[in-house]
């Protein structure tokens, strides 16, 4: 029979992605568990998701009756923040980062399970490198795409479909692949 065993977690703030601060929370689980949840508050409880071997922690935020609620923190396998989605009643709904390298990587939000707003791509350098629109899950209204500040094309579009009203033709032969690419050591550092 297994036993039980208290496992001590670290939920911490983050800043560009790392860890630091304490606040620990014990929680009961048996080894190899993948999922505990434990603490309790007015979004939920707290529900921390582990890998495989139960060694680091894969994601966490709250669960209600109806889903995840509020915001959610996705770690990769360094323990930085890949991901912050915030999710009503097991619905995306609201504020969405996503970090690469530990630098913000793009930011839009969705309304009732689909995308809705602004959403803007950051290159590594910080510059925003495409900043666009979508309107009930689909592209709408101006894009603009930019390398190191430079403007590259201005696009519109409707329900999906692009109409192009501008490029930049010098720049486009001297742009190869993902800015990202390549940006991280092992560690995630430029």
């Amino acid at each position: 029979m297994e036993r039980s065993r208290k496992r001590k977690i670290k939920i911490v703030d983050y800043i560009k992605g790392i860890l630091i601060g304490m606040l620990y929370i014990f929680l009961n689980s048996c080894s190899g568990n993948e999922e505990v949840s434990q603490y309790e508050s007015n979004l939920g409880d707290l529900v921390i998701h582990y890998n495989g071997d139960s060694t680091k922690v894969v994601s966490f935020g709250f669960v209600n009756e109806k889903g995840q609620n509020g915001e959610w923190f996705f770690l990769d396998d360094s323990q930085k923040i890949e991901k912050i989605q915030t999710f009503k009643n097991g619905i995306l709904d609201g504020p969405v980062t996503e970090f690469l390298c530990c630098q913000k990587f793009s930011t839009y939000t969705y309304e009732n399970g689909l995308l809705e707003g602004e959403i803007t791509y950051y290159s590594s350098k910080g510059y925003i490198s495409s900043k666009g629109y979508f309107k009930n899950g689909k592209l709408d209204g101006v894009w603009v795409d930019f390398y190191d500040g430079i403007l590259l094309s201005v696009s519109k579009y409707s329900q999906d479909e692009k109409e192009e009203l501008y490029q930049n033709d010098q720049l486009q032969d001297v742009i190869i692949g993902d800015e990202f690419f390549g940006c991280c050591d092992t560690h995630g550092d430029f």
